[in-house]
Protein backbone atom coordinates (compact mmCIF):
# COMPACT_ATOMS: atom_id res chain seq x y z
CA UNK A 1 0.00 0.00 0.00
CA UNK A 2 1.10 3.59 -0.62
CA UNK A 3 2.18 5.77 2.31
CA UNK A 4 1.81 9.54 1.98
CA UNK A 5 3.36 12.50 3.72
CA UNK A 6 1.63 15.41 2.07
CA UNK A 7 1.41 18.97 3.31
CA UNK A 8 -2.16 19.70 2.25
CA UNK A 9 -5.47 18.14 1.32
CA UNK A 10 -5.18 19.82 -2.06
CA UNK A 11 -2.07 17.78 -2.76
CA UNK A 12 -4.01 14.60 -1.97
CA UNK A 13 -6.75 15.53 -4.40
CA UNK A 14 -4.33 16.49 -7.18
CA UNK A 15 -2.43 13.24 -6.68
CA UNK A 16 -5.70 11.29 -6.89
CA UNK A 17 -6.62 13.16 -10.04
CA UNK A 18 -3.31 12.17 -11.67
CA UNK A 19 -3.37 8.57 -10.39
CA UNK A 20 -6.80 7.85 -11.82
CA UNK A 21 -5.36 8.01 -15.33
CA UNK A 22 -2.27 6.00 -14.42
CA UNK A 23 -4.29 3.29 -12.65
CA UNK A 24 -7.27 3.40 -14.98
CA UNK A 25 -9.72 3.72 -12.06
CA UNK A 26 -12.64 6.09 -11.42
CA UNK A 27 -11.70 9.20 -9.45
CA UNK A 28 -13.95 8.29 -6.51
CA UNK A 29 -12.18 4.94 -6.02
CA UNK A 30 -8.74 6.57 -6.05
CA UNK A 31 -9.97 9.16 -3.56
CA UNK A 32 -11.25 6.39 -1.32
CA UNK A 33 -7.93 4.53 -1.43
CA UNK A 34 -5.96 7.67 -0.56
CA UNK A 35 -8.30 8.63 2.27
CA UNK A 36 -8.22 5.17 3.83
CA UNK A 37 -4.43 5.27 3.78
CA UNK A 38 -4.34 8.76 5.31
CA UNK A 39 -6.01 8.53 8.73
CA UNK A 40 -5.20 12.18 9.44
CA UNK A 41 -7.64 13.09 6.69
CA UNK A 42 -10.30 10.65 7.76
CA UNK A 43 -10.19 11.79 11.37
CA UNK A 44 -8.76 15.30 10.76
CA UNK A 45 -7.85 17.67 13.60
CA UNK A 46 -11.15 19.56 13.32
CA UNK A 47 -14.04 17.10 13.41
CA UNK A 48 -16.61 19.92 13.76
CA UNK A 49 -17.03 20.67 10.08
CA UNK A 50 -19.98 20.24 7.74
CA UNK A 51 -19.37 20.14 3.99
CA UNK A 52 -22.21 21.33 1.74
CA UNK A 53 -21.68 20.11 -1.83
CA UNK A 54 -23.13 21.63 -4.99
CA UNK A 55 -26.60 20.32 -5.86
CA UNK A 56 -26.60 17.73 -8.63
CA UNK A 57 -28.53 19.12 -11.62
CA UNK A 58 -30.53 16.22 -13.04
CA UNK A 59 -33.41 18.47 -14.07
CA UNK A 60 -31.33 20.27 -16.72
CA UNK A 61 -32.15 23.73 -15.39
CA UNK A 62 -29.88 26.77 -15.51
CA UNK A 63 -26.63 26.35 -13.60
CA UNK A 64 -27.15 29.82 -12.12
CA UNK A 65 -30.33 28.51 -10.44
CA UNK A 66 -28.48 25.47 -9.09
CA UNK A 67 -25.70 27.69 -7.71
CA UNK A 68 -28.24 30.01 -6.08
CA UNK A 69 -30.10 27.15 -4.38
CA UNK A 70 -26.80 25.65 -3.20
CA UNK A 71 -25.75 28.99 -1.71
CA UNK A 72 -29.11 29.24 0.09
CA UNK A 73 -28.61 25.78 1.59
CA UNK A 74 -25.09 26.67 2.69
CA UNK A 75 -26.29 29.92 4.26
CA UNK A 76 -29.06 28.15 6.17
CA UNK A 77 -26.65 25.49 7.43
CA UNK A 78 -24.28 28.23 8.60
CA UNK A 79 -27.10 30.03 10.41
CA UNK A 80 -28.41 26.90 12.09
CA UNK A 81 -25.03 25.59 13.23
CA UNK A 82 -23.33 28.87 14.13
CA UNK A 83 -20.85 28.27 16.93
CA UNK A 84 -21.12 24.49 16.64
CA UNK A 85 -19.78 23.63 13.20
CA UNK A 86 -17.61 25.25 10.56
CA UNK A 87 -19.42 25.01 7.22
CA UNK A 88 -17.26 24.11 4.21
CA UNK A 89 -18.82 25.97 1.28
CA UNK A 90 -18.51 25.60 -2.46
CA UNK A 91 -15.62 28.06 -2.47
CA UNK A 92 -13.66 25.84 -0.05
CA UNK A 93 -14.35 22.80 -2.22
CA UNK A 94 -13.40 24.40 -5.52
CA UNK A 95 -9.95 25.31 -4.20
CA UNK A 96 -9.19 21.58 -4.09
CA UNK A 97 -9.99 21.02 -7.75
CA UNK A 98 -7.88 21.64 -10.85
CA UNK A 99 -9.16 24.80 -12.62
CA UNK A 100 -10.83 22.89 -15.45
CA UNK A 101 -12.58 20.29 -13.26
CA UNK A 102 -15.83 20.11 -11.29
CA UNK A 103 -17.79 17.66 -9.13
CA UNK A 104 -20.58 17.20 -11.64
CA UNK A 105 -19.83 13.48 -12.02
CA UNK A 106 -19.44 12.91 -8.28
CA UNK A 107 -23.08 12.01 -7.66
CA UNK A 108 -22.78 8.55 -6.10
CA UNK A 109 -22.90 8.49 -2.30
CA UNK A 110 -19.42 6.98 -1.91
CA UNK A 111 -17.80 9.75 -3.95
CA UNK A 112 -19.68 12.47 -2.05
CA UNK A 113 -18.66 10.98 1.29
CA UNK A 114 -15.02 10.78 0.14
CA UNK A 115 -15.02 14.47 -0.77
CA UNK A 116 -16.42 15.25 2.68
CA UNK A 117 -13.60 13.26 4.24
CA UNK A 118 -10.99 15.08 2.18
CA UNK A 119 -12.38 18.37 3.42
CA UNK A 120 -11.95 17.15 6.99
CA UNK A 121 -15.71 17.31 7.58
CA UNK A 122 -17.56 14.98 9.92
CA UNK A 123 -20.87 15.55 8.11
CA UNK A 124 -21.60 16.16 4.43
CA UNK A 125 -24.81 17.57 2.96
CA UNK A 126 -25.62 16.67 -0.64
CA UNK A 127 -28.62 17.05 -2.90
CA UNK A 128 -30.15 16.24 -6.28
CA UNK A 129 -32.82 17.99 -8.34
CA UNK A 130 -35.03 15.97 -10.71
CA UNK A 131 -38.10 16.57 -12.82
CA UNK A 132 -41.24 14.53 -12.22
CA UNK A 133 -44.78 14.26 -13.54
CA UNK A 134 -44.13 14.36 -17.31
CA UNK A 135 -41.43 17.00 -16.83
CA UNK A 136 -43.92 19.47 -15.29
CA UNK A 137 -42.60 19.65 -11.74
CA UNK A 138 -39.40 19.49 -9.71
CA UNK A 139 -38.22 17.29 -6.86
CA UNK A 140 -35.25 18.11 -4.66
CA UNK A 141 -33.80 15.47 -2.32
CA UNK A 142 -31.28 16.54 0.35
CA UNK A 143 -29.21 14.02 2.30
CA UNK A 144 -26.78 14.16 5.19
CA UNK A 145 -24.03 11.54 5.62
CA UNK A 146 -21.60 10.88 8.45
CA UNK A 147 -18.20 10.69 6.77
CA UNK A 148 -16.30 8.42 9.17
CA UNK A 149 -18.54 5.42 8.49
CA UNK A 150 -20.37 6.65 5.40
CA UNK A 151 -23.73 6.27 7.17
CA UNK A 152 -26.74 7.91 5.52
CA UNK A 153 -28.27 9.69 8.52
CA UNK A 154 -31.26 11.39 6.97
CA UNK A 155 -32.90 12.11 3.62
CA UNK A 156 -35.58 14.75 2.99
CA UNK A 157 -37.53 15.45 -0.20
CA UNK A 158 -39.34 18.54 -1.51
CA UNK A 159 -41.66 18.80 -4.52
CA UNK A 160 -42.73 21.94 -6.38
CA UNK A 161 -44.17 22.98 -9.71
CA UNK A 162 -41.63 25.81 -10.09
CA UNK A 163 -37.96 25.78 -9.19
CA UNK A 164 -38.20 28.96 -7.09
CA UNK A 165 -40.79 27.24 -4.88
CA UNK A 166 -38.07 24.85 -3.68
CA UNK A 167 -36.39 27.71 -1.83
CA UNK A 168 -39.56 28.35 0.20
CA UNK A 169 -39.41 24.80 1.59
CA UNK A 170 -35.74 24.80 2.58
CA UNK A 171 -35.97 26.00 6.20
CA UNK A 172 -37.95 23.05 7.69
CA UNK A 173 -36.02 20.57 5.53
CA UNK A 174 -32.62 21.90 6.66
CA UNK A 175 -33.85 22.01 10.27
CA UNK A 176 -34.75 18.31 10.12
CA UNK A 177 -31.52 17.31 8.35
CA UNK A 178 -29.36 19.10 10.90
CA UNK A 179 -31.41 17.83 13.83
CA UNK A 180 -30.91 14.26 12.61
CA UNK A 181 -27.25 14.84 11.82
CA UNK A 182 -26.32 16.49 15.11
CA UNK A 183 -28.26 13.90 17.12
CA UNK A 184 -26.44 11.14 15.27
CA UNK A 185 -23.08 12.73 16.11
CA UNK A 186 -24.03 13.05 19.77
CA UNK A 187 -25.16 9.42 19.91
CA UNK A 188 -21.96 8.32 18.15
CA UNK A 189 -19.83 10.20 20.66
CA UNK A 190 -21.75 8.58 23.52
CA UNK A 191 -21.17 5.14 21.98
CA UNK A 192 -17.44 5.86 21.77
CA UNK A 193 -17.41 6.82 25.45
CA UNK A 194 -19.27 3.64 26.39
CA UNK A 195 -16.90 1.48 24.37
CA UNK A 196 -13.98 2.82 26.44
CA UNK A 197 -15.55 1.25 29.51
CA UNK A 198 -14.93 -2.49 29.96
CA UNK A 199 -18.56 -2.75 31.13
CA UNK A 200 -19.85 -1.20 27.88
CA UNK A 201 -22.65 -3.13 26.21
CA UNK A 202 -22.97 -3.66 22.47
CA UNK A 203 -25.79 -1.71 20.78
CA UNK A 204 -29.03 -3.67 20.57
CA UNK A 205 -30.19 -5.14 17.27
CA UNK A 206 -33.89 -4.78 16.43
CA UNK A 207 -35.45 -7.99 17.75
CA UNK A 208 -37.32 -10.49 15.62
CA UNK A 209 -40.99 -9.68 16.17
CA UNK A 210 -43.34 -12.61 15.52
CA UNK A 211 -46.97 -11.95 14.63
CA UNK A 212 -49.57 -14.69 15.10
CA UNK A 213 -51.64 -15.23 11.97
CA UNK A 214 -54.76 -17.18 12.91
CA UNK A 215 -55.82 -19.80 10.39
CA UNK A 216 -58.95 -20.10 8.27
CA UNK A 217 -60.04 -20.67 4.68
CA UNK A 218 -59.67 -18.30 1.73
CA UNK A 219 -59.86 -18.16 -2.04
CA UNK A 220 -56.28 -17.87 -3.26
CA UNK A 221 -55.90 -15.55 -6.29
CA UNK A 222 -59.05 -14.30 -8.07
CA UNK A 223 -60.72 -14.13 -11.48
CA UNK A 224 -58.53 -11.18 -12.47
CA UNK A 225 -55.29 -13.13 -12.12
CA UNK A 226 -52.94 -13.65 -15.03
CA UNK A 227 -52.67 -17.15 -16.55
CA UNK A 228 -49.88 -18.18 -14.15
CA UNK A 229 -52.05 -16.93 -11.25
CA UNK A 230 -55.05 -19.09 -12.19
CA UNK A 231 -57.21 -20.85 -11.27
CA UNK A 232 -58.48 -19.29 -8.08
CA UNK A 233 -58.83 -22.07 -5.51
CA UNK A 234 -59.89 -22.68 -1.93
CA UNK A 235 -57.05 -23.15 0.59
CA UNK A 236 -57.22 -24.14 4.25
CA UNK A 237 -54.63 -22.35 6.40
CA UNK A 238 -53.42 -23.38 9.85
CA UNK A 239 -52.28 -20.93 12.52
CA UNK A 240 -48.70 -19.75 12.01
CA UNK A 241 -46.31 -17.03 13.03
CA UNK A 242 -44.74 -14.58 10.55
CA UNK A 243 -42.02 -12.01 11.20
CA UNK A 244 -43.53 -8.56 11.47
CA UNK A 245 -40.80 -7.15 9.23
CA UNK A 246 -38.57 -8.19 6.40
CA UNK A 247 -35.29 -9.47 7.83
CA UNK A 248 -32.92 -6.55 8.37
CA UNK A 249 -29.20 -6.11 7.71
CA UNK A 250 -28.43 -6.13 11.43
CA UNK A 251 -30.46 -9.27 12.07
CA UNK A 252 -28.80 -11.10 9.21
CA UNK A 253 -25.35 -9.92 10.32
CA UNK A 254 -25.90 -11.68 13.66
CA UNK A 255 -26.21 -14.96 11.77
CA UNK A 256 -23.04 -14.22 9.80
CA UNK A 257 -21.11 -13.46 12.98
CA UNK A 258 -22.39 -16.69 14.50
CA UNK A 259 -20.75 -18.58 11.64
CA UNK A 260 -24.06 -19.96 10.34
CA UNK A 261 -24.83 -17.63 7.43
CA UNK A 262 -22.57 -16.38 4.65
CA UNK A 263 -22.34 -12.63 3.97
CA UNK A 264 -24.67 -10.91 1.50
CA UNK A 265 -23.24 -10.29 -1.97
CA UNK A 266 -22.44 -6.64 -1.31
CA UNK A 267 -18.78 -6.50 -2.28
CA UNK A 268 -18.26 -9.22 -4.93
CA UNK A 269 -20.15 -7.37 -7.70
CA UNK A 270 -22.42 -10.35 -8.35
CA UNK A 271 -25.54 -8.42 -7.39
CA UNK A 272 -27.42 -6.11 -9.74
CA UNK A 273 -27.60 -2.68 -8.07
CA UNK A 274 -29.38 0.48 -9.13
CA UNK A 275 -27.07 3.06 -10.71
CA UNK A 276 -28.52 6.42 -9.73
CA UNK A 277 -26.63 8.39 -12.37
CA UNK A 278 -27.57 5.99 -15.19
CA UNK A 279 -31.07 5.13 -13.95
CA UNK A 280 -30.67 1.39 -14.56
CA UNK A 281 -29.36 -1.80 -12.90
CA UNK A 282 -25.95 -3.37 -13.40
CA UNK A 283 -23.72 -5.65 -11.37
CA UNK A 284 -21.63 -3.78 -8.84
CA UNK A 285 -20.89 -3.02 -5.18
CA UNK A 286 -23.95 -2.32 -3.04
CA UNK A 287 -24.10 1.43 -2.17
CA UNK A 288 -23.95 2.69 1.39
CA UNK A 289 -27.58 3.83 1.24
CA UNK A 290 -28.75 0.19 1.36
CA UNK A 291 -26.65 -0.87 4.35
CA UNK A 292 -28.48 0.68 7.30
CA UNK A 293 -29.04 -1.62 10.29
CA UNK A 294 -32.83 -1.52 10.01
CA UNK A 295 -33.08 -1.69 6.24
CA UNK A 296 -34.04 -5.07 4.75
CA UNK A 297 -31.11 -7.28 3.82
CA UNK A 298 -30.64 -7.55 0.04
CA UNK A 299 -28.42 -9.29 -2.49
CA UNK A 300 -28.69 -12.70 -0.88
CA UNK A 301 -29.46 -16.04 -2.49
CA UNK A 302 -32.65 -17.99 -1.87
CA UNK A 303 -30.62 -20.67 -0.09
CA UNK A 304 -28.93 -18.07 2.12
CA UNK A 305 -32.38 -16.82 3.14
CA UNK A 306 -33.45 -20.35 4.05
CA UNK A 307 -30.38 -20.95 6.18
CA UNK A 308 -31.15 -17.82 8.21
CA UNK A 309 -34.81 -18.80 8.51
CA UNK A 310 -33.90 -22.20 9.94
CA UNK A 311 -31.38 -20.56 12.29
CA UNK A 312 -34.19 -18.64 13.99
CA UNK A 313 -36.47 -21.68 14.05
CA UNK A 314 -38.58 -21.22 10.93
CA UNK A 315 -38.55 -21.32 7.14
CA UNK A 316 -39.55 -19.21 4.17
CA UNK A 317 -43.33 -18.77 3.80
CA UNK A 318 -45.36 -20.83 1.39
CA UNK A 319 -47.27 -18.93 -1.29
CA UNK A 320 -50.54 -19.69 0.46
CA UNK A 321 -49.24 -18.43 3.83
CA UNK A 322 -47.79 -15.29 2.30
CA UNK A 323 -50.94 -14.32 0.35
CA UNK A 324 -53.26 -15.17 3.26
CA UNK A 325 -51.19 -13.01 5.64
CA UNK A 326 -50.82 -10.16 3.13
CA UNK A 327 -54.59 -10.01 2.61
CA UNK A 328 -55.16 -9.62 6.37
CA UNK A 329 -56.12 -13.28 6.83
CA UNK A 330 -57.44 -13.88 3.34
CA UNK A 331 -59.83 -10.96 2.95
CA UNK A 332 -61.16 -10.19 -0.52
CA UNK A 333 -58.91 -7.16 -1.05
CA UNK A 334 -56.04 -6.23 -3.34
CA UNK A 335 -53.60 -4.79 -0.79
CA UNK A 336 -52.82 -5.13 2.93
CA UNK A 337 -54.62 -1.83 3.64
CA UNK A 338 -57.68 -2.46 1.42
CA UNK A 339 -58.33 -1.62 -2.22
CA UNK A 340 -56.87 1.87 -2.52
CA UNK A 341 -54.18 2.05 -5.20
CA UNK A 342 -50.62 1.50 -3.99
CA UNK A 343 -48.83 4.79 -3.34
CA UNK A 344 -46.20 6.29 -1.05
CA UNK A 345 -48.98 6.85 1.46
CA UNK A 346 -49.01 3.10 2.03
CA UNK A 347 -45.84 1.51 0.62
CA UNK A 348 -42.29 2.10 -0.59
CA UNK A 349 -42.76 1.74 -4.34
CA UNK A 350 -42.26 3.61 -7.61
CA UNK A 351 -44.83 6.36 -7.13
CA UNK A 352 -43.84 9.24 -9.44
CA UNK A 353 -40.25 8.16 -8.81
CA UNK A 354 -38.37 5.10 -7.63
CA UNK A 355 -38.48 4.20 -3.94
CA UNK A 356 -40.78 7.11 -3.07
CA UNK A 357 -38.13 9.54 -4.33
CA UNK A 358 -35.27 7.91 -2.36
CA UNK A 359 -34.16 5.37 -5.02
CA UNK A 360 -33.36 2.76 -2.36
CA UNK A 361 -34.88 0.63 0.37
CA UNK A 362 -36.21 2.26 3.54
CA UNK A 363 -36.02 1.12 7.15
CA UNK A 364 -38.57 -1.63 7.73
CA UNK A 365 -41.97 -0.50 9.02
CA UNK A 366 -41.42 3.10 7.87
CA UNK A 367 -45.03 3.43 6.62
CA UNK A 368 -47.40 1.85 9.17
CA UNK A 369 -50.45 3.04 7.20
CA UNK A 370 -49.74 0.13 4.84
CA UNK A 371 -49.69 -2.57 7.51
CA UNK A 372 -52.05 -5.53 7.55
CA UNK A 373 -54.75 -5.66 10.22
CA UNK A 374 -52.48 -8.01 12.17
CA UNK A 375 -49.58 -5.52 12.03
CA UNK A 376 -47.30 -6.99 9.33
CA UNK A 377 -45.17 -4.28 7.71
CA UNK A 378 -44.11 -3.88 4.06
CA UNK A 379 -46.14 -6.75 2.64
CA UNK A 380 -46.20 -4.59 -0.49
CA UNK A 381 -43.05 -2.74 -1.53
CA UNK A 382 -39.62 -2.12 0.02
CA UNK A 383 -38.21 -5.50 -1.14
CA UNK A 384 -39.65 -8.45 -3.03
CA UNK A 385 -39.74 -11.53 -0.81
CA UNK A 386 -38.56 -15.08 -1.42
CA UNK A 387 -41.15 -17.87 -1.26
CA UNK A 388 -40.56 -21.53 -0.32
CA UNK A 389 -42.67 -23.15 -3.09
CA UNK A 390 -41.13 -24.42 -6.29
CA UNK A 391 -42.01 -22.59 -9.49
CA UNK A 392 -45.19 -23.70 -11.28
CA UNK A 393 -46.68 -22.18 -14.42
CA UNK A 394 -50.19 -22.07 -12.93
CA UNK A 395 -52.19 -23.21 -9.91
CA UNK A 396 -53.48 -26.31 -11.69
CA UNK A 397 -52.82 -29.15 -9.24
CA UNK A 398 -52.01 -26.80 -6.34
CA UNK A 399 -52.59 -28.29 -2.87
CA UNK A 400 -55.72 -27.28 -0.92
CA UNK A 401 -53.62 -26.62 2.21
CA UNK A 402 -51.08 -23.99 3.22
CA UNK A 403 -47.99 -26.19 2.85
CA UNK A 404 -45.35 -25.35 0.25
CA UNK A 405 -45.90 -26.94 -3.17
CA UNK A 406 -42.68 -28.91 -3.74
CA UNK A 407 -41.53 -32.23 -5.17
CA UNK A 408 -40.19 -33.39 -1.82
CA UNK A 409 -41.57 -32.79 1.64
CA UNK A 410 -38.76 -30.46 2.74
CA UNK A 411 -38.50 -28.45 -0.49
CA UNK A 412 -34.80 -29.27 -0.89
CA UNK A 413 -34.86 -30.18 -4.59
CA UNK A 414 -32.42 -27.92 -6.52
CA UNK A 415 -34.22 -25.31 -8.60
CA UNK A 416 -33.42 -22.87 -11.40
CA UNK A 417 -36.30 -20.49 -10.71
CA UNK A 418 -37.64 -19.06 -7.45
CA UNK A 419 -40.90 -17.30 -6.66
CA UNK A 420 -41.01 -13.78 -5.24
CA UNK A 421 -43.95 -11.82 -3.85
CA UNK A 422 -44.86 -8.26 -2.79
CA UNK A 423 -43.16 -6.02 -5.36
CA UNK A 424 -40.39 -3.69 -4.20
CA UNK A 425 -39.10 -0.12 -3.96
CA UNK A 426 -38.64 0.01 -7.74
CA UNK A 427 -42.02 -1.52 -8.70
CA UNK A 428 -44.40 0.79 -10.55
CA UNK A 429 -47.56 1.41 -8.51
CA UNK A 430 -50.07 -0.36 -10.73
CA UNK A 431 -51.87 -3.73 -10.70
CA UNK A 432 -48.51 -5.52 -10.57
CA UNK A 433 -48.36 -4.73 -6.84
CA UNK A 434 -51.60 -6.49 -6.00
CA UNK A 435 -51.20 -9.31 -3.47
CA UNK A 436 -52.19 -12.08 -5.90
CA UNK A 437 -49.23 -11.27 -8.18
CA UNK A 438 -46.40 -13.80 -8.58
CA UNK A 439 -42.94 -13.21 -9.99
CA UNK A 440 -40.52 -15.91 -11.16
CA UNK A 441 -36.81 -15.17 -11.13
CA UNK A 442 -33.68 -17.16 -11.92
CA UNK A 443 -31.70 -18.33 -8.89
CA UNK A 444 -28.58 -17.08 -10.69
CA UNK A 445 -29.74 -13.44 -10.58
CA UNK A 446 -29.28 -11.37 -7.43
CA UNK A 447 -30.82 -7.91 -7.07
CA UNK A 448 -30.88 -5.04 -4.58
CA UNK A 449 -34.68 -5.33 -4.71
CA UNK A 450 -35.02 -8.78 -3.11
CA UNK A 451 -35.15 -9.81 0.55
CA UNK A 452 -37.29 -12.13 2.69
CA UNK A 453 -39.25 -12.72 5.86
CA UNK A 454 -39.74 -15.88 7.93
CA UNK A 455 -42.65 -18.02 9.17
CA UNK A 456 -42.87 -20.78 11.75
CA UNK A 457 -45.53 -23.13 13.05
CA UNK A 458 -47.71 -21.86 15.87
CA UNK A 459 -46.61 -24.83 18.01
CA UNK A 460 -42.95 -23.74 17.87
CA UNK A 461 -41.52 -21.73 20.72
CA UNK A 462 -40.30 -18.24 19.85
CA UNK A 463 -36.57 -18.17 19.22
CA UNK A 464 -34.58 -14.99 19.73
CA UNK A 465 -31.46 -13.98 17.85
CA UNK A 466 -28.51 -15.13 19.98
Amino acid sequence: MFKFSLSSIKSIYLLAFDLRFFLGLPLCLVLNALVLNSPQLLYGQNTSKIAVLQLSNRAKIKESEISYLTSQIQELVQQKTKGQYQVMTQENILTLLPPDQSLENCIEAQCEVDVGRLLGASLVVTGHIFRFGSQQGFRCTLKIHETQTGTLISSQTMKAQKIDQIENQLIPIIDQLLKDGLNFRLESNEQVKKQVSPQAKQPMVRPIDWVLIEGGEFMMSNEFGLPHEQPSHLVKVNDFYMTKTEITNAQYEKCVKAGICTPPHWEDELCYVYQTSKRHWQQGIVPLEFRGENQPVICIEWQQARIFAKWIGGDLPSEAQWEYAGRSRGKNQNYPWGNQKASCQYAIVHDEDIGCWQMRTWDVCSIPAGNTEQGLCDMVGNVSEYILDEEHRSYVGAPPHDGAWCQDLNCNTPRKLVIQRSGNWASINDHRLELIRREHRSTALLYDTTGFRVVKKSSQNEKSIP
